[in-house]
């Protein structure tokens, strides 16, 4: 049995058992990856049938598939082993997760900025990581080998890189315990998790409206544009790109 007497990013009870565990995992796993495609789907056949390369959405769809199980697997590594030592648990109790004790709209959305700017700030290194020698050949080429991608391809990624991605939303909760601003309430985090998929999805668009192609530029000149959301990261240290040469 694990144990602990805190909230929890996903719905375990404070005594989770093997089948409670794996339970979990599986309903997880089939929403997440069905609220992918359905998004992705959504995007890239609002286009004309003519603009459609389904032979490359079939190959994105097959390189997507290890992703939420990755991602599943290392949110919930995190909910057992480290959430109950961070001031998100402190806050917010397991034993009352009704819509009468979330905290009030304002302090959702400071959490809901706070996972947004450490998740920023995050991607931008990581990113920038994932294209030195060593982990672009390893890891980061399955994402890349698709030049031009459509919105399937956002989460075609080495199960590594989605461990390391799913992360990137969480860290802000291990800051130290004396800094309890950081408490992160589970809803907050779930919002994040529906703006950050979504907006992954849509850049991998080649539309993209909502960044103006910022991140689909990085598909075709690699040594560019390596922010999540915000160009804030690129312009700081002279990787951002407007246009093609």
């Amino acid at each position: 049995m694990f144990h602990s007497t805190h909230a929890r990013l996903l719905p375990l009870s404070a005594d989770v058992g093997v089948i409670e565990a794996v339970a979990v995992f599986v309903t997880a796993t089939i929403a997440l990856q069905t609220f992918l495609f359905a998004t992705a789907a959504a995007v890239e056949f609002s286009r004309r049938r003519s603009e459609r390369n389904l032979g490359q959405i079939l190959s994105e769809l097959r390189g997507s598939l290890s992703n939420p199980p990755a991602a599943i697997l290392t949110t919930m590594a995190w909910d057992l082993l480290v959430r109950p030592h961070t001031p998100s648990a402190q806050r917010y109790s397991a034993h009352d997760m009704s819509l009468a004790s979330m905290p009030r709209i304002d302090r959702l959305l400071l959490e809901w900025l706070a996972v947004f700017v450490a998740t920023d700030f995050y991607i931008y290194f990581e990113h920038r990581l994932m294209h030195t020698r060593f982990w672009y050949t390893r890891i980061h080429k399955h994402h890349h080998q698709f030049h031009t991608p459509t919105a399937f391809a956002g989460f075609a990624q080495h199960p590594l890189e989605a461990v390391l991605f799913t992360v990137g939303s969480l860290w802000i909760q291990a800051i130290p315990p004396r800094h309890a601003f950081v408490a992160i309430h589970p809803f907050a985090h779930a919002a994040f998790g529906v703006f950050g998929i979504t907006w992954t999805i849509l850049s991998h668009d080649d539309r993209s409206y909502h960044d103006g192609g910022f991140h689909y530029l990085h598909h075709l000149h690699q040594q560019s544009n390596f922010g999540g959301f915000t160009h804030l990261w690129d312009c700081l240290f002279r990787t951002r790109r407007t246009k093609h040469p």
